[in-house]
């Protein structure tokens, strides 16, 4: 049953909600200019071009995460890596229980849309925004971004170290930096799990 179940749900549903997506954005996109309120109750700057958005439009990505998100009854702080145009900070920021949102996306057109996001939805002063990526090393790479496809920017695909069309640069930090922007007392939520303080989880593993 357990099976049945997942199927209908990603199989299913979710390709119904991609071809809604697919079938009314061409439509909503003629009102261009004005911010789009999306299935998860958020609004967004307009990026029809974007399949990401789209999805985030339409809620395509179902209602787990964001539910689990709302329904947290402690305070605590919502790490969101690779950000991307913000949907689960934005969802976050509506429980008043969240009492920070530290969020990473290193792609600076998708980061300008996140910062322009996170306005409209006046959750700035609960928001930490950083224009970078983690990875085991400091500095620069090249990732490649797919044109209409925000949410598949990826390192791999790269020949020889040279990178994919559409690639930019991106800036990386380490653990050791990556420490201190996470220092506090509250648990942390990272993609819907409670991963407990910072510091401890960082020494267990």
């Amino acid at each position: 049953m357990a099976r049945l179940g997942d199927f209908w749900r990603y199989g299913v549903v979710k390709t119904l909600r991609k071809l809604k997506a697919a079938a009314l954005s061409p439509v909503l996109a003629m009102r261009a200019g004005r911010p789009v309120r999306s299935a998860y109750g958020v609004l967004m700057t307009p990026n029809w071009q974007d399949t990401t958005f789209r999805y985030c439009i339409f809620g395509t990505y179902g209602r787990d995460l964001a539910d689990l998100l709302l329904g947290q009854s402690d305070d605590f702080v919502f790490v969101d890596i690779g950000a991307n145009q913000g949907l689960y900070s934005l969802v976050a920021a509506q429980n008043p229980r969240c009492r920070q949102i530290i969020a990473f996306e290193p792609v600076p057109a998708t980061h300008a849309r996140l910062a322009a996001n996170v306005a409209l939805n006046g959750g700035a002063a609960r928001t930490v925004l950083h224009h970078v990526a983690i990875a085991d090393s400091v500095g620069e790479v090249t990732i490649s971004v797919a044109e209409g496809h925000t949410g598949t920017a990826t390192l791999a695909g790269r020949d020889n170290g040279k990178p994919a069309s559409g690639g930019v640069t991106i800036h990386t930090i380490n653990a050791p930096l990556l420490d201190p922007l996470l220092a506090g007392d509250l648990p942390f939520v990272n993609g819907g799990v409670k991963v407990g303080h910072w510091a401890a989880q960082n020494q267990a593993t």
